[in-house]
C-alpha cells in the first residue's frame, strides 16, 4: 500500500520532457546521514518492507544509475527481484572505464550504459598512451555487451561528466524517460551540486532579464528542466557515523541558498523505516522565495481533506497530489499553520490515518 502513495504521487509528478529524462535522486541512509560504515563496503540499511518499496520504484523507472565506486564496492544487480515487472537500464557513470570485467551488470548480460568522457579517448601531451589504454578498454567492455556513451566533462571538474549533457544523450540516444539515481556519495553530491549550480544560473540570468516585469522571460526560465526532480529518501532509525551520503559541502549563495524540498511532501512509515518523497523546488520557485519574482508564482490549488488529528479517514475517499498542502492554512483546531506535511502511517492491517503534521510550531 505504501508503493500505491508513492507511485500515485510520481504519476502526478511525472511529465514526459522533449530534452531529458524525469529523475529520481533515491537511497537510504541512516539517521546520522550515512550510507555505509567504511568506504567500499556496502551496508543494508533498508528493511524489508522498504527494500520491497524499492523494487517497485526499480520497476517504475526505465534506466537506474550508480557511480563506479558503489559498482566496484557493491558488485550491485539493479534489477527487480522482489516484485513484477521489467529490470531498468543500468547506468554506470565511470570516466575512466573502470568498470571491472566480471562485475554482475556484464556477467548477467544487463547490457549496462557506461557514461564516459570524450576527453579521455584523445591523445594527451602529457599521457601518449593513455588514448590508447582507455580504446582497448573500451573495446573490451563493448565485447562484453556494455554501451559506451561519450559525454561532455563538467566545467567545473575536467574528471567528471557534464550530468546535463548526460541525461539529454540517455534520452536521444536510447529513449530513456524515467531515471533512478541510486548513488553512492559522489553521485548523490555531483547531482545536487549540479542542480543548485543550474538553479544558481537561472535565478542570476532571470534578474538580469527582469523576471517580474517580463512575463515571457519568466515563463522562458520556468520552462528549462531541473536536473533532480524528485527525492525519494528512506530513513533506517540507526546511527553508523560512517560514510556521509553528502560528501561535501553545497556551496551557499549570498542569500543562503540550498537545494531544499517543497514544503508539501509525502512521508510514510514503511517497516521500520521512514520514507520521505517529495519535489525540489526550481529556481523560480526559489526566486519567489528570495523575492525576486512574486507574480508569476504557480497557483497551488487549495485542499479540504477531511479528517482531524487521531481520526481515522477512509483512504478511498482521499486524493493523494503533492503540492496541495500548503502553508497558511487552517490547521484542524483552527490555527494558522507556518508548513505542514501529509504524513500516512501504516499499522498490520494496510489501514491508514491520514495526519497533518506541523513542519514548524504553531504560531501563537
Amino acid at each position: 500500500m505504501s508503493w500505491i502513495l508513492l507511485s500515485n504521487a510520481l504519476n502526478k509528478s511525472y511529465q514526459q520532457n522533449q530534452s531529458r529524462p524525469y529523475t529520481t535522486l533515491a537511497y537510504a541512509q541512516s539517521l546520522d546521514g550515512s550510507i555505509s560504515g567504511k568506504t567500499g563496503y556496502p551496508l543494508r540499511l533498508s528493511c524489508p518492507e522498504s527494500m520491497l518499496m524499492t523494487h517497485h520504484l526499480r520497476e517504475w523507472h526505465d534506466g537506474i544509475l550508480v557511480g563506479i565506486n558503489t559498482v566496484i564496492a557493491d558488485n550491485p544487480s539493479l534489477t527487480v527481484r522482489l516484485c513484477p515487472g521489467n529490470s531498468p537500464t543500468p547506468i554506470i557513470i565511470d570516466p575512466s572505464l573502470r568498470t571491472p570485467l566480471h562485475c554482475q551488470l556484464l556477467t548477467l548480460k544487463s547490457n549496462p550504459i557506461i557514461l564516459t568522457m570524450k576527453s579521455n579517448s584523445t591523445t594527451s601531451t602529457n599521457d601518449p598512451t593513455a588514448a590508447s589504454t582507455f580504446t582497448e578498454r573500451k573495446l573490451q567492455l563493448e565485447k562484453l555487451g556494455a554501451r559506451i556513451l561519450m559525454c561532455q566533462c563538467d566545467t567545473t571538474n575536467n574528471k567528471w561528466i557534464d550530468l546535463h549533457d548526460a541525461m539529454k544523450q540517455l534520452h536521444v540516444q536510447y529513449n530513456l524517460n524515467k531515471i533512478m539515481i541510486e548513488g553512492g556519495a559522489g553521485v548523490i553530491s555531483s547531482f545536487l551540486q549540479t542542480h543548485y549550480r543550474r538553479n544558481r544560473k537561472m535565478i542570476s540570468n532571470a534578474s538580469e532579464m527582469g523576471v517580474g516585469k517580463e512575463k515571457n522571460n519568466a515563463n522562458r526560465t520556468h520552462s528549462i528542466p531541473p536536473l533532480i526532480n524528485m527525492i525519494n529518501l528512506t530513513i533506517a532509525p540507526i546511527f553508523v557515523g560512517g560514510v556521509r551520503s553528502i560528501n561535501s559541502l553545497l556551496p551557499a549563495s549570498a542569500d543562503g541558498l540550498y537545494p531544499n524540498m517543497k514544503e508539501s511532501k509525502l512521508v510514510l512509515h514503511v517497516g521500520k523505516d521512514i520514507v520521505i518523497q517529495g519535489e525540489l523546488q526550481s529556481a523560480l520557485q526559489y526566486q519567489v522565495k528570495e523575492g525576486i519574482n512574486t507574480e508569476t508564482k504557480e497557483m497551488e490549488e487549495d485542499t479540504h481533506t477531511e479528517g482531524a488529528e487521531g481520526r481515522d479517514v477512509d483512504i478511498s475517499d482521499i486524493e493523494i497530489e503533492l503540492g496541495k498542502i500548503k502553508s497558511g492554512e487552517e490547521g484542524v483546531e483552527g490555527e494558522t499553520v507556518p508548513s505542514v506535511s501529509t504524513i500516512f502511517s501504516t499499522n498490520d492491517d494496510d489501514d491508514f490515518i491520514l495526519r497533518l503534521a506541523r513542519a514548524d510550531a504553531l504560531k501563537n
